[in-house]
């Protein structure tokens, strides 16, 4: 059983001035047994698990109406061929009855899943299944109160279907479903999109439970600048946490060692008040999308849409690769790619996201099977040893910045000033080649029982008050270093005077200088089973993102040898990218150390093509 934490009866202050109108919650700062156990600290708990030492895998969308296509009996084989032993497949994929005979709702009554699952074990596959959770037919026919409503009282329209509320008692139907999935024989369960509609739900049993809390009237429309609509949609950020850390527990508790998958939706935007790290923290790994952190959010219910002016969309891509990885305690997110066809390409999205510690799920679509095996095959080979060689990597450092664990600004100066401060923290830390952390609010607790040196806060305003309260009682040696409004780049110790740049709080990861190359690199620091220095230097990812929207053309890039001073250092991947770079990982295994003031150190420079490094 993969050991995480239960979140049901605590939950965070994330609004601002709402805390005391909403008695469900505990104080983040309180001790309790239930607090968030982040893998970090426990690292033994997930990382010898079969679903995190795979990092890469695969996805298909074949639907039950597909079940007599050569494709949909042959995925097996063609997942065998390619080498691959961890997949996602679709169980059920919108509101369709369920693929096999269910004591709840309706179901087609066939043995499909059965057989899809047989074949899979006698390859040594595991299979996790895609069940689309937030439509149902049956429901929407036999049980349309268990339906959402919008603010008309009309249900709410989804992408493949209509809304289900969980806090109706369909949340107990999944439940049962889930089980009888598990039962089955599937390796796990993806519970993909938003969970509940983004702009609230206005069915009985919602509002009755909003009742329940003595916070006021309902709201009459979805309009963040009403309090009331705020408290609504907290309330369902709580619902939809508390529902993924049930449906978790119910999992492990038919198989051990099953994983729950389940969507961080817009989490990774850092913008949209809907869903939070309470979900991320509740999942054995978090899904996200390769390109889901640059994505601009059209809902009612984001602060703001859109970029903001002057960040780099790389770092906003890496940040959301890394709050989604360390909002879960370091487990791997689980990054789904698709739209890639050609062998560089694919090289270069798997590396990208393997390389930022997260599990490369790769969507291959059954059409162009034939077409395309032979550059997915090449690809997923290219890239195998890096897979294996981050199987068992954990996020590196002990200094982290705490971000809030929702969305508690109402306006959007607010929102820009802590996203900015953030950002560029961020930014400066991948410039300075150190580990940097992220850690969400749910995670304090955590991070005080574990190793970490300092914090980090850009904005001491976002966060709640149980959080200010905490960091205020950090005592020696530990600190917390608050970003100084007035000198950017500046940090001030809480409650003295000692002012230090980010270099000067962030130390190397166990000595290993990185230095050089191309500002917009990406550096990431992990730590192998060992203990020893891992560390990934990537091209930036934002430009494949704008790939997969068709806007950057074909582009054929010159090859060139990579080279290396010495011996010590074993390059572990290579590949090109579209800006003449290479992906380069130096194992810490390989690394020589000097002896400099009595210390074990290391220096890895790169230069500006990052086509060769050196010890120094």
């Amino acid at each position: 059983m993969i050991d995480l934490p239960d979140i049901r009866r605590r939950e965070l202050v994330i609004g601002m001035g709402l805390s005391a109108m909403l008695p469900w919650r505990m104080a983040l700062a309180g001790s309790d047994s239930e607090s968030a156990v982040s893998a970090q600290f426990s690292s033994e708990r997930w990382v010898n698990h079969w679903f995190f030492k795979s990092r890469i895998q695969t996805h298909t969308r074949l639907p039950y109406a597909q079940r007599d296509t050569v494709a949909f009996k042959k995925w097996s084989q063609y997942m065998d061929e390619l080498g691959v032993s961890v997949y996602t497949r679709h169980i059920k994929t919108e509101g369709e009855n369920a693929w096999w005979k269910s004591s709840v709702g309706a179901s087609v009554g066939t043995d499909v899943v059965q057989r899809l699952v047989k074949e899979a074990s006698a390859r040594g596959q595991h299979l996790i299944g895609y069940y689309r959770h937030i439509e149902d037919s049956w429901v929407e026919s036999n049980k349309p109160d268990w339906l959402c409503r919008d603010a008309n009282g009309k249900p709410v329209k989804s992408t493949r279907g209509l809304y289900t509320c969980l806090n109706s008692p369909y949340r107990d139907f999944l439940f049962q479903r889930f089980s009888e999935a598990i039962d089955i024989g599937v390796s796990g369960l993806y519970l993909d999109k938003d969970h509940m509609p983004p702009e609230g739900c206005w069915c009985k049993f919602c509002q009755d439970k909003f009742k329940s809390l003595g916070v006021g009237l309902f709201p009459r429309s979805a309009d963040p600048r009403d309090q009331a609509w705020l408290l609504m949609n907290e309330m369902i950020n709580e619902s939809v946490g508390s529902f993924m850390s049930e449906a978790r527990q119910r999992v492990h508790g038919i198989r051990a060692d099953a994983v729950l998958i389940v969507s961080a939706g817009p989490v990774p935007m850092m913008v949209s008040r809907h869903l939070d790290f309470r979900t991320v923290a509740a999942a054995d790994s978090s899904k996200t999308e390769f390109a889901a952190a640059g994505r601009e959010p059209k809902v009612a219910c984001s602060i703001r849409s859109g970029p903001i002016d002057g960040l780099s969309a790389d770092i906003q891509q890496s940040f959301g690769f890394a709050a989604v990885r360390d909002g879960a305690g370091g487990r791997p997110a689980h990054v789904w790619i698709p739209k890639l066809r050609r062998r560089q390409d694919i090289q270069m999205a798997i590396s990208g996201v393997v390389g930022s510690g997260c599990i490369a799920n790769l969507d291959i679509e059954p059409a162009t099977w034939d077409a395309d095996r032979v550059d997915i095959a090449a690809a997923i080979a290219d890239v195998r040893s890096l897979g294996n060689l981050m199987a068992q990597a954990q996020p590196a450092g002990d200094v982290a910045m705490v971000i809030p664990s929702g969305r508690p600004l109402d306006s959007r100066q607010d929102t820009e000033r802590w996203l900015r401060r953030a950002y560029e923290t961020y930014a400066q830390a991948s410039l300075l080649r150190r580990p940097l952390r992220l850690l969400p609010e749910i995670e304090l607790q955590s991070a005080l029982a574990g190793s970490m040196s300092a914090f980090i806060v850009p904005d001491m305003g976002i966060l709640s008050a149980p959080a200010k309260k905490t960091l205020s009682a950090v005592s020696q040696p530990r600190k917390v270093f608050v970003l100084d409004s007035t000198d950017t780049g500046v940090y001030v110790i809480s409650g003295g005077t000692t002012r230090k740049t980010l270099a000067e709080v962030l130390p190397a990861c166990q000595g290993l200088e990185v230095t050089g190359g191309a500002p917009e690199l990406q550096v990431n620091f992990f730590n192998d089973m060992q203990g020893r220095p891992i560390v990934c230097i990537s091209q930036p990812v934002a430009e494949l993102g704008r790939l997969m929207k068709g806007r950057n053309p074909e582009r054929r890039v010159k090859q060139a040898a990579p080279k290396s001073d010495v011996d010590q250092v074993r390059i572990g991947w290579l590949t090109n990218s579209f800006r003449e770079g290479w992906f380069l990982l130096a194992d810490g295994r390989k690394v020589s150390s000097s002896k400099s003031n009595g210390k074990s150190s290391a220096a890895l420079a790169l230069d500006k093509t990052v086509t060769a490094f050196s010890l120094k």
